[in-house]
């Protein structure tokens, strides 16, 4: 870009943005004081508008796109169990259903900010981590039954509900939220991951610069010049490391990670087929009516763990019961 052609960059107005952004922008703005990368970055803010509009822009539709692709809506309860073949692989047993309802902190907390009576229904996401565990089993071959044969169990662990609402658009707009907070949380941990380059290196050529100064006391000629050399090897990684620091890099970095979302947050579809008792198995075995193949996706977020995640629909007096069990639980274990 010539000079010219720079100038009229940084002079020409911010682009137009719909609310949705603009709404957007004071997120953007807290996260950075959250890094607290805000005080190189608050004196741009007719920058931040201009550079991040359009990455920003991108990031929304990518995280409403992703919200809409979360399967649903599944009841959860004890006849969805017996039911729908995903909540029966879902859940060990009814009892579990009951037990994650009870201890969910999101939700009891959302239903005792609401007041009594009111909606039949709350919705959520509900995510899970998926397992798999070969063991030894029984199965009918033919009209033998074998024992000891080898089979892969499926089953999930540490049920989570998320975000639940009385509406919902209200569970949808709050999950879109929250996966663009965590994009953001993404290019947070690349700042924080910088600084920790940047630290390790200064700590390198202190030492480097330790060892240089005690070769030269006693005047090793062939020692003295590869330390002198590792010491502006580091010299030249820490410049590099501080430029990508600066207001202009940082900006650049978190417009990168906007554009592509889909690096930092994905959903990738996942399809089994498995039987009543939790045995993976084949497609022949499903065609039979001897398993149901079932389809959910995996959210692999920032940390690149995966969660099962879907949408679902609760009774609120299911919720209410279960919460009240547990907590009637826990009192009757103080008392002991």
């Amino acid at each position: 870009m010539n000079p010219f052609a720079a100038v009229a960059h940084w002079l020409k107005p911010a682009p137009a943005i719909n609310d949705q952004v603009r709404a957007a922008l004071p997120r953007v703005v807290a996260a950075l004081n959250q890094i607290g990368t805000v005080g190189k970055l608050a004196a741009l803010d007719s920058r931040l508008t201009r550079e991040l509009a359009t990455p920003v822009a991108r990031a929304l539709d990518y995280c409403e796109a992703l919200v809409a692709n979360v399967p649903g809506l599944i009841d959860i309860d004890r006849h969805a169990f017996s039911a729908d073949p995903l909540v029966h692989a879902l859940f060990a047993t009814p009892a579990d259903i009951d037990n994650m309802l009870g201890r969910s902190m999101h939700l009891r907390d959302y239903l005792a900010a609401m007041p009594a009576g009111g909606d039949e229904h709350l919705y959520a996401m509900l995510a899970m981590r998926r397992h798999e565990k070969a063991s030894l089993g029984i199965a009918l071959d033919g009209n033998t039954l074998r024992t000891d044969v080898p089979q892969t169990l499926l089953y999930f662990s540490d049920h989570t509900l998320v975000e639940p609402r009385i509406e919902l658009d209200d569970t949808r707009e709050q999950l879109r939220l929250a996966a663009f907070d965590s994009l953001l949380t993404s290019f947070g941990e690349h700042y924080k991951a910088a600084l920790t380059a940047r630290d390790r290196l200064r700590d390198s050529r202190t030492l480097e610069q330790a060892r240089l100064m005690t070769v030269m006391r006693g005047k090793t000629g062939g020692e003295i010049a590869v330390r002198t050399r590792a010491v502006s090897e580091l010299d030249v990684r820490l410049r590099e490391v501080a430029a990508a620091l600066q207001p202009g890099p940082l900006l650049a970095a978190l417009a990168d990670t906007l554009r592509q979302p889909e690096t930092a947050l994905r959903l990738e579809p996942i399809e089994v087929s498995i039987d009543r008792s939790g045995v993976i198995r084949d497609g022949a075995a499903a065609a039979r009516g001897e398993a149901d193949t079932i389809g959910f996706p995996e959210l692999v977020a920032r940390d690149q763990r995966h969660h099962v995640v879907v949408l679902v629909r609760i009774r609120r007096e299911d919720a209410a019961r279960a919460i009240a069990a547990v907590r009637e639980q826990q009192s009757r274990f103080v008392v002991i």
